[in-house]
């Protein structure tokens, strides 16, 4: 990607959320209009030129998502050492929520020392999601992807392509989206624009679909290259993240369902049918119930082998977790909400057109861990405590009763005193940042094989991608 800038010094106290590698609705974002102060330079003069073309009072408006946060955003697409400008606004004269009052577009180049105006667009919402610079047509020359947000629409978007020429700017047709990544799906080399889309025409029925457009040389413009079904009833995409393997180029979608669980949708290219394929989706169900799981796992390489891993829910008898706060909301909560649903997480890998386990777990989103476990554990072992410490106990499941208690996992804060001398009898298996882990493990848990040695090799530590807002 050629090299694009945003003058991110001039807004940098409102920047107050991750960047993302994609756009759509994951996490709650800025409103804000603004007027910077005056740039510096030959970035003045753009400011300059900028205002001088617009007939009335405006408000600057910055991208929400993305790389790109700045109502000024300028970069080389050909590389030719000219740099090429774009700039956001909307005229003050509407209100914010007014469907009259759509985003302004305006292209600049610099040439002869001077920046010229060369295109202006009304833009397709009252808001900008997001700025993408891709080569999409292997001409070496960044297209610029532009995502728009709807009025009064949290997951309701769209997106326009545009291509810079030597006179003037010229833009494709518009797509829905939720959300939006680009990358090569299709294995050709050639970035693609990979979306997933929420279709809520039907509130009753919601659907979803994972579409990918691709630049046709045929129509010289973006154009729809392949679908699949998506689990529609989702709350939120959390993330998306592509995997190159010898078999196919996979797509692993982590969604949330609400506040109390999440899915991966998975996908690849198919060369033969030349669509997208969804082996994860269950077409009588209309959903992607294998990977639902009850915590905040999200797919990633348990094993080390440089492949993702999937994880799903197997059932965990005799478990009970009782709740003493309401922190990290993402954890599952029964009808009473005052203890916690538990399951193993198994972690499977898609080979061979199927999912194969390779791991086995106890994930702790609460207190931020990941318990590898033996797969001869799954049904001998079973939790007990709060949302502040977990016991391990033997599970029996011919007498559907706990037995002895094996282990127990506690995290506390580094020179908490209280917390220091509560747990004195335990060892310290892992630090990570500010934060304590430690174990405690009696005699029936060392004569079922558990050692410190084990637990320490066995614990991952994980923030779980933040809060699903």
């Amino acid at each position: 990607m050629k090299t694009a800038k945003a003058f991110a010094a001039v807004f940098s106290a409102l920047i107050l959320v991750a960047l993302l590698g994609g756009c759509g609705f994951r996490m709650q974002s800025f409103d804000s209009l603004i007027r910077p102060p005056k740039l510096s330079g030959k970035y003045q003069d753009l400011q300059d030129d900028f205002e001088r073309t617009v007939d009335g009072n405006f408000d600057l408006l910055s991208p929400e998502n993305g790389d790109y946060r700045s109502a000024f955003i300028t970069f080389d697409y050909d590389s030719d050492s000219n740099e090429e400008a774009l700039v956001f606004y909307r005229m003050s004269e509407h209100a914010v929520n007014d469907d009259e009052n759509t985003v302004k577009l305006s292209f600049f180049n610099y040439t002869d020392n001077e920046w010229k105006q060369v295109s202006k667009f009304d833009g397709l919402g009252n808001s900008v999601d997001c700025v993408i610079f891709r080569d999409l047509n292997n001409d070496d020359k960044d297209e610029i992807i532009i995502g728009w947000k709807l009025f009064g629409s949290k997951s309701a978007m769209t997106f326009s392509v545009y291509y810079f020429g030597e006179k003037n700017v010229a833009s494709s047709e518009t797509f829905p989206y939720s959300s939006l990544n680009v990358f090569d799906v299709n294995g050709d080399g050639i970035d693609d624009i990979f979306t997933m889309t929420l279709d809520s025409s039907q509130p009753a029925n919601p659907a979803a679909y994972a579409r990918v457009y691709s630049y046709s040389r045929d129509s010289g413009d973006i154009i729809l290259l392949g679908e699949a079904r998506a689990d529609g009833n989702i709350s939120a995409y959390a993330s998306v993240t592509p995997e190159k393997t010898d078999e196919a180029n996979l797509i692993f979608v982590e969604a949330y369902k609400g506040e109390q669980q999440m899915i991966t949708e998975l996908y690849y290219w198919d060369d033969n049918e030349r669509t997208l394929m969804a082996p994860l989706f269950d077409i009588n169900s209309q959903s992607t119930k294998v990977s639902l799981r009850s915590n905040r796992a999200v797919s990633f390489d348990i094993d080390d082998d440089k492949r993702l891993e999937i994880p799903t829910s197997v059932e965990m008898r005799g478990a009970s977790v009782k709740l003493t706060s309401q922190t990290a909301a993402g954890s599952a909560v029964t009808g009473d909400t005052s203890s916690l649903s538990m399951y193993y997480t198994k972690w499977v890998k898609f080979e061979g057109g199927q999912l194969k386990a390779v791991q086995y777990s106890i994930v702790n989103d609460r207190l931020g861990y990941i318990l590898k476990i033996k797969s001869s554990w799954v049904g001998r072992l079973t939790v007990r405590g709060t949302d502040g410490i977990w016991s391990y106990y033997r599970w029996n499941d011919s007498t559907m009763q706990a037995g002895e208690l094996l282990f127990t996992l506690a995290s506390y804060k580094k020179g908490d005193s209280d917390s220091s001398q509560k747990y004195k009898d335990y060892e310290t298996l892992t630090t990570s940042g500010e934060t304590v882990f430690s174990g405690n493990i009696t005699q029936a848990g060392r004569d079922f094989g558990v050692s410190e040695k084990l637990l320490t090799e066995s614990l991952i530590i994980t923030d779980f991608g933040g809060k699903n807002e």
